[in-house]
């Protein structure tokens, strides 16, 4: 790996490993902290391991979202 990074997500630091832009981990960290207090405005009485569950059904939901549309514009092509 190349840099590391500490990031903030839901109150908890971390250190990553990247070789990512510093920038790109920690935006991608903080898509994951906003999923992660979304679903605590929604769900306030829920476990953080619950949440985090909820959130990571959201973010693939994302992305399968998206890979959808790409296959669909590359149908067309």
């Amino acid at each position: 790996m190349g840099k590391q990074v500490i990031v903030e997500i839901f109150g908890n630091k971390y250190t990553l490993d990247t070789d990512r832009d510093i920038n790109e981990a920690t935006r991608i960290a903080g898509y994951v902290d906003a999923k992660m207090k979304e679903m605590r405005e929604k769900f306030p009485y829920t476990s953080p391991i619950s949440l985090a569950i909820l959130a990571a059904l959201n973010i693939a939901d994302d992305l399968y979202t998206l890979q959808k549309k790409i296959e669909e514009l590359e149908e067309m092509l």
